[in-house]
């Protein structure tokens, strides 16, 4: 026997919606990112800002605070989103 437990059929609809739908929720997030990061290369937001005197440290607290932000509130999404559909 190769398994100690037999095999787990998913027969309901959100069960086979919920994974592809939570692995998109998680993605997201990732995608936007990275087109802020890539935008504010082309851009050389930071360049331009230590030139006008920020330092390294407040651009990254910001950095940080946005981001961590931004990952709360999609968190809160995944969560109610899974308590309306039972996931």
């Amino acid at each position: 026997q190769l398994f100690a437990h037999p095999a787990f059929a998913v027969s309901t609809f959100e069960g086979t919606v919920a994974p592809l739908f939570l692995l998109g929720c998680a993605m997201f997030p990732f995608v936007i990112q990275m087109s802020e990061v890539v935008m504010e290369r082309e851009l050389k937001l930071r360049q331009a800002l230590q030139a006008m005197g920020l330092y390294d440290t407040a651009y990254w607290l910001s950095w940080h605070i946005y981001q961590s932000g931004m990952a709360l509130l999609f968190g809160f999404f995944i969560w109610v989103f899974g308590m309306i559909f039972q996931f």
